[in-house]
């Protein structure tokens, strides 16, 4: 059976990460729904995490596989 192909959509790459906030390690992906899109590093294009278009608001994510900080939708 093939693997499925989910929409990729890349996420925005932020300079720093903002004074007082965190942001959580990807990869390993972040799962908040099975059968949807793959969010990616606006940088690097490594898979981040899995969500339906809207579903995740305001999360930070540190890719560790480049570095660099990306952010969801506000």
């Amino acid at each position: 059976m093939p693997a499925i192909q989910h929409s990729r959509v890349p996420l925005t790459v932020i300079g720093e990460l903002p004074e007082g906030l965190k942001a959580l390690d990807a990869p390993p992906v972040l799962v908040a729904s099975r059968h949807t899109i793959d969010y990616c590093c606006g940088s690097c294009g490594a898979i981040l995490m899995h969500a339906e278009i809207g579903q995740v608001f305001g999360v930070l994510i540190h890719c560790m596989a480049c570095g660099h900080y990306n952010a969801t939708e506000n």
